[in-house]
Formats: structure tokens, C-alpha cells, sequence
């Protein structure tokens, strides 16, 4: 399963309310050879590819955890259920997202092409309706409506994969979030002529979970979707493992277990090995030292640097998105690693050897420099704020920069774009208050 297309409205912070993302190659394939960073889609006549690597930079509080929190979102409504296994989402992470959202999806499963549309609302607290924003609570959404559409010929145009509703109108309804019991009230209401199979049996409706997307039967199977949702279930080997991860932009807080030695040396070569045993004491021994260390996880992970325990845990993470062909979420790649480190885990994503089922990795970065080792253009989204609304925009680099020789971080760095860097007059002005206030002069002076 590959999203290909995705627009969620309900998102506070952006022009409309709304994000818009392709992830498959809008612009021409060139190079079809295996180490392209991309995936075919679909039969052997087919243009269609994925995108293995996308790009979502911009300027601070520009939105970049926001949508990568929005694709993690529909991936578990995907692949999952948005409630018991996948993490119900915590109202601090979600604060972005509106009580009400809307999900088109567009995504290709077993060579058919799928438009998922879905509308959910938050489950609030307390009797009034009133979510407590100061909660940390869970505040888990539920499914309200759901319609899922077939594309009716072969394959899809790229506008068609772009526009949920030029899709709709080439696509036939293959199942609906309505009971079979309301089939005659739905097909006059509608003027359509439905037959039963789209429509939940009594069955369905029985075990399908106001969590859970009606998208599951086709994208995990129904014997695993009822596991899913079975709160008793005795076989958790056909539950799906997670297909998606949100990695964070800091990890220093969490205790660190083995780490392959392959891995390790890359990131600090002056560790010979640092492993866990069964009672979770930590060994480690310096490259410069015969001895050998035994302690706490806690104080052994205190022995590695903030960019070494990261990059550990995320090329190991690479690693468990890469067997499955999922999507690896990362908020600030850049945080506490090396240029060329950053440009290895990358790389990872786009060579056919260790890529082989067309994972994807989407990741946010505040680095121009990082734009210059990806190899298109369509696969940069520019997040900036509307000099209007102060509304976040969404952007893809080649529908702004039409010459592929310019350098991507000069065209980012010279604010070509537009809202890709901070304003002359703020930083100005920050200038002129630090400067007041280290000789202790009010701000207002």
C-alpha cells in the first residue's frame, strides 16, 4: 500500500485550514534504473512512481512537525486503527488539529487505485463537549462518515492522483460507512443503485471499531482487522505491526539498549562495543581501554552523545521501516548529526539494495544544505506563512523553481521562494533588544 495523494482540512494553522501532499514523481522520470529514489506503481505500462524520499523544509513555526504529525495521522488510519494500537494521539501533540477533520486519500494497493474519504471528530471529556487544552489526556478521534472509491480504468492520470475529485469522477464507490440495513434510504437519497457489498454487513458493523477506517478490510484484511479489534484477542501474531513512526526531534531522555557495532562506529568510533544483558546492565569498553564497564542503562547511556544515541536509534528504526516498506516520519533529521550522516540515512531510502520495498521516509529539516543531496525537485515541500493571513502555505518546489541547475539551499537562502527566511526587520529589532538589555536599558528605550 503507497499513499500517493493526501488533503486533510482541519488543520488550524494552514491557509484554508487544509495540507495538501503528493507523494508520488509529478515530474518527469527520467531515470527508471533502480537507485532513482522512486517505486513503480502499478502494471508494467504504467508512469506512476512514489516517492521514496520527501523533503518538508522551512522557516521556524512554519508547520513542519504539524504535517508530518498529519501523515503519521492517515497512515495509521491506513494501515490501522487511530486509537488501540497505533497510540491514541495526546491533545498537547494534536493542539493543530481541529475537533472536526476531513481525509481524502489517495493510495495504491495490489496494482488498484483507492480514494479513501473520511470524516472524524474528537471525542471530548467532559459532558459539555469542552476538551481541557491544559489536559495531557488522551483525545482519540472517531469515524462519522466514510466513503471508499475504485479508480474505474487502469490507472489514474497525475492530475487525477492530485485532485481527489477529478479522481471520484472516474471511480466507482466500493463501500461506504453505512449499514446494509439503510441501503434503500441511501440509494434514493442519493439517486444511486448500490448493490449490498458496499455497504457494512451486520457483521462488520458488530466488530468494526469507531477507530478503525472501513479502508482496513482492504489494506490489512478482515481476519486481522478483527483482532484489531478484539479486546480479547488470543493472536496477536495477525495483528499488523506498526506500518508507520513518527521519530522526534530529541531523544536525549530515552535510556538506550545494544547497539550493533556497525552502527555505533559510524556515529563514534571510540566505543568498541555497548551492549545490554539479560538483567539490562549495559557493557561498555572504550577502543583506548582494556576494561570493560558494567552499569545501569541509564548511566551507560549518559556515556553517549546526543547525536551518537540518535543516530543509533534511527538507522535502527530505518532499519524495522525498510523490511516492512512502511513510512519513517522524522522531525529534524539534522538535530545532533553530521551532514554526511544525515546524507548515509538518506541514501538508505534511495538505494534499491537496502530499499527494496519502496519504504518511504518524509523528513522536516530547518537546513537549506540538506535540499542539495536529494536527487528531484518534486519530492521539496516549502512550508511558509502567507504575508496576508499569516496562514501557513504549502509549496512544492518545481511548481516555484522551473530551472533545475540552480542550487536548492541559494534558491531557500535568498528567499527566491518567498518566506524562507526571517525578516530583515526582526532580526534587526532582536539585535537592538539584546543589545538594550545587555547594558541594561529597557526594552522600550
Amino acid at each position: 500500500m503507497k499513499i500517493l495523494h493526501l488533503e486533510m482540512v482541519g488543520l488550524n494553522p494552514f491557509e484554508g485550514h487544509s495540507l495538501k501532499l503528493d507523494l508520488f514523481a509529478r515530474d518527469q522520470v527520467r531515470d527508471a534504473g533502480p537507485g532513482n529514489g522512486l517505486m513503480h506503481i502499478g502494471d508494467k505500462k504504467s508512469s506512476i512512481y512514489s516517492q521514496n524520499v520527501v523533503c518538508i523544509t522551512g522557516i521556524n513555526a512554519s508547520g513542519k512537525t504539524t504535517s508530518l504529525r498529519a501523515l503519521d495521522f492517515v497512515t495509521n488510519v491506513l494501515n490501522g486503527n487511530i486509537g488501540k494500537y497505533y497510540g491514541s494521539y495526546r491533545q498537547s501533540d494534536l493542539l493543530a488539529f481541529e475537533s472536526e477533520i476531513s481525509l481524502s486519500v489517495i493510495f495504491a494497493l495490489n496494482n488498484d487505485f483507492y480514494l479513501l474519504e473520511s470524516k472524524l471528530s474528537r471525542i471530548t471529556e467532559d459532558d459539555e463537549g469542552d476538551a481541557d487544552i491544559d489536559s495531557d489526556a488522551l483525545q482519540p478521534f472517531v469515524f462519522t462518515q466514510e466513503t471508499m472509491w475504485r479508480f474505474n480504468k487502469t490507472q489514474p492520470h497525475k492530475a487525477q492522483l492530485s485532485d481527489p475529485g477529478m479522481f471520484r469522477d472516474n471511480a466507482s464507490i466500493v463501500k461506504l460507512r453505512i449499514p446494509l440495513s439503510q441501503k434503500e434510504q441511501y440509494n434514493l437519497q442519493t439517486s444511486r443503485d448500490l448493490e449490498d457489498e458496499c455497504f457494512l454487513t451486520d457483521e462488520s458493523v458488530q466488530f468494526l471499531s469507531p477507530q478503525a477506517s472501513i479502508s482496513n478490510a482492504f489494506t490489512i484484511g478482515d481476519q486481522r482487522l478483527k483482532a484489531l479489534n478484539s479486546p480479547d484477542t488470543e493472536t496477536p501474531d495477525i495483528v499488523p505491526t506498526r506500518f508507520s513512526v513518527l521519530f522526534p526531534a530529541s531523544v536525549d531522555w530515552r535510556p538506550m539498549s545494544s547497539i550493533a557495532n556497525p552502527i555505533l562506529h559510524v556515529f563514534d568510533d571510540s566505543i568498541e562495543y555497548f551492549t545490554t544483558d539479560e538483567q539490562k546492565k549495559v557493557h561498555v569498553k572504550f577502543s583506548d581501554s582494556d576494561k570493560e564497564m558494567v552499569m545501569s542503562r541509564r548511566y551507560g547511556s549518559a556515556l553517549l552523545s546526543s547525536g551518537t544515541k540518535r543516530g543509533a536509534l534511527l538507522v535502527t528504526q530505518s532499519i524495522r521501516t525498510l523490511r516492512t516498506g512502511g513510512y519513517l516520519f522524522v522531525d529534524e533529521i539534522e538535530n545532533s548529526i553530521n551532514k554526511e550522516l544525515v546524507h548515509m540515512i538518506v541514501n538508505l531510502f534511495v538505494a534499491k539494495k537496502t530499499n527494496p520495498k519502496g519504504a518511504t521516509l518524509v523528513f522536516s529539516t530547518h537546513y537549506p544544505e540538506l535540499l542539495d543531496i536529494i536527487n528531484r525537485k518534486d519530492n521539496i515541500y516549502i512550508l511558509r506563512r502567507s504575508a496576508t493571513s499569516n496562514r501557513v502555505q504549502t509549496v512544492n518546489y518545481t511548481d516555484e523553481v522551473k530551472r533545475g541547475e540552480l542550487k536548492r539551499s541559494e534558491v531557500f537562502l535568498s528567499n527566491y521562494i518567498g518566506g524562507t527566511a526571517p525578516k530583515a526587520t526582526e532580526l534587526t529589532e532582536i539585535l537592538r533588544y539584546v543589545a538594550l538589555r545587555v547594558r541594561g536599558a529597557a526594552h522600550d528605550e
